[in-house]
């Protein structure tokens, strides 16, 4: 038994680890914290099938644990100084570095727009666009009907639409 769910969970591993280590990636902006939130998530789910526990569908519980993982990183977070920067290796006058931090400054500016909305709506267009997530298997992660799942999905576009047109304006 142990060792089946040995193998259930090596390939669940090989199977979502890409996707788990992006859905990180997209919410902390850092590639490697987004490298330890996904090795905390695989952790966590370890602990839980290594009780005994049984798991039938990985996929949701890994989106559901990375999700508080990251969440969980969010409440503890605290910003790092230029000062810290430097003394971590950033260098302003490296094209690899300044490179990053227009990629960086890339990727702010789109989650600029999904700050704005609510945390379910940005959830669900984070797991809908950028995760490939049907409308159905969103709901089922997070436990809501399809159709809230599919009119979360249209508000949440069109206020961004409206928000990127405004900002466009001024």
């Amino acid at each position: 038994m142990e060792e089946m769910r040995e193998e259930q969970f090596m390939t669940a591993y090989n199977q979502h680890a890409d996707a788990i280590f992006r859905f990180c990636l997209f919410r902390v902006v850092n590639r490697e914290l987004a490298q330890d939130l996904t090795q905390e998530t695989f952790m966590r789910v370890w602990r839980h099938i290594s009780k005994g526990n049984d798991v039938y569908f990985y996929k949701a519980l890994l989106y559901r644990v990375a999700r508080n993982v990251v969440i969980d990183h969010s409440r503890k977070k605290t910003e790092e100084s230029l000062e810290q920067l430097e003394e971590n290796g950033f260098n302003p006058a490296n094209p690899r570095d300044v490179d990053d931090v227009h990629q960086h400054i890339d990727s702010h500016h789109v989650l600029h727009f999904l700050e704005q909305l609510g945390e379910i709506d940005r959830e669900i267009i984070t797991l809908r666009y950028i995760e490939g997530f049907k409308v159905k298997e969103i709901a089922q992660l997070l436990g809501r009907s399809p159709t809230n799942v599919s009119v979360r999905l249209y508000r949440g576009l069109r206020q961004i639409r409206q928000l990127a047109e405004y900002e466009k304006a001024t």
